[in-house]
């Protein structure tokens, strides 16, 4: 969550921004930047903690996640300038805005919709600190059948998959 948004805060698509920095960053490093053993903790952290980064991260990645995780909004890279980042280089921008893509290095085969055989165990036995789920109906479920595929609709890109992945899945 972005500082911003913890402040009850009016905010606009910077936030957007920030949340592309923690998602580059998990990715990267296997974590978020912003761990505790609360959320009050975490939040604490996101307003004012120092980001560790791993010691063979690149130059040009630490520029990278650093621009996206700039807490003062008005200093924080605007998506028009992300676009022109070294960091960045390597994706054909204008390929993936018309839906583009190539097909991915590795698609897992799964033996059902909760199969997570594909993540490391460090990950997978880990207990759920605090779960997102406000209200779980009787049979466990944060949402009834339907609610996921419907829940994005008006949103400008969806959760279906281009018609070439379909038949490795």
């Amino acid at each position: 969550m972005a500082p911003k948004l913890m402040r009850s805060v009016p905010y606009d698509h910077s936030v957007n921004i920030w949340a592309l920095g923690i998602l580059v960053f998990d990715m990267l490093c296997g974590g978020p930047p912003f761990t505790g053993d609360s959320k009050e903790e975490i939040r604490t952290k996101i307003q004012c903690g120092v980001i560790k980064y791993p010691k063979k991260m690149s130059s040009q990645c630490k520029t990278g996640i650093k621009a996206l995780l700039t807490r003062n909004v008005q200093k924080r890279i605007t998506l028009a300038n992300l676009k022109t980042m070294d960091f960045f280089d390597s994706i054909n921008l204008e390929k993936l805005e018309e839906g583009k893509f190539d097909s991915p290095p590795f698609i897992p085969e799964l033996k059902s919709d909760d199969d997570v055989s594909h993540f490391d165990t460090c990950f997978t036995d880990l207990p759920p600190i605090e779960s997102p789920c406000k209200k779980v109906r009787k049979d466990n479920d944060c949402c009834a059948d339907g609610e996921v595929d419907d829940a994005f609709d008006g949103f400008d890109r969806n959760n279906r998959l281009p018609s070439k992945w379909k038949s490795n899945i």
